[in-house]
Formats: C-alpha cells, sequence, structure tokens
C-alpha cells in the first residue's frame, strides 16, 4: 500500500477541521435562533404580565400543571429569565464568532497549501 503523502495529510486534516467548524458554527447558530425565539417569547410575557392589575391571578406552566403566582412574583420570575437568556445570547454570539474566525482561518490554510502545490 502506498504511503499517504504529506501534503495530502494535511488537506485531508485541514479539510476534516473545516467540516468540523462548520458543523459547530450550524449548531451555535441553531441555538442563537432558538434564544431569539424564547427572548421574543419572554418580552411579550413580560409585557401582558405588566398590564395585568396588582391583584389579578396568574397562573405560571410548571411541567404540566400551571401554578398560582402573584404579579410580582412572574415579574421577578420573567426578569431572571430574561436576563439569564441575555447571558446565553452574548456566550453564543461570541462562540460564533471564534468559530467563524476558526473556519476562516482553516480556509486560509487550505489555499495556502493549494497555492503552494500549484508552484
Amino acid at each position: 500500500m502506498a504511503a499517504i503523502n504529506p501534503l495530502q495529510q494535511q488537506m485531508s486534516e485541514l479539510s476534516w477541521q473545516l467540516m468540523e467548524t462548520v458543523d459547530n458554527l450550524k449548531f451555535t447558530e441553531g441555538g442563537l435562533f432558538s434564544l431569539d425565539a424564547e427572548r421574543r417569547r419572554q418580552q411579550l410575557t413580560l409585557s401582558e404580565v405588566s398590564t395585568q392589575e396588582e391583584n389579578s391571578i396568574l397562573y405560571k406552566p410548571v411541567g404540566r400543571v400551571y401554578m398560582v403566582q402573584s404579579k410580582d412574583e412572574m415579574l421577578l420570575d420573567l426578569n431572571n429569565s430574561i436576563r439569564k437568556n441575555e447571558q446565553e445570547v452574548e456566550e453564543s454570539q461570541r462562540r460564533r464568532q471564534m468559530l467563524v474566525k476558526r473556519r476562516d482561518e482553516i480556509s486560509a490554510n487550505i489555499q495556502d497549501l493549494v497555492a503552494s502545490v500549484r508552484n
């Protein structure tokens, strides 16, 4: 069996790294899409709860049941959820930026390798 050329091996490794990075990037972007949808739902819920009177009976979904909760408790829970969501979005955006940078670096390395073979 013929030995693998070092250039072929390097190209194979770079291609594999590129595919893995692109897959991770797609997964991260999908997570960002989900987080954004959750943020919109939370903001809508917050605006609806805010318009309710102080003595209104509010229900919070917990699994398959609904629990009675005061307006203040509901607002506190929603604000905490929104803050947590914002932190997750920031973390995902940092991860996305890192993956985009890594993807671009690997692509540049592949182009350099192809250019060196042509010369």
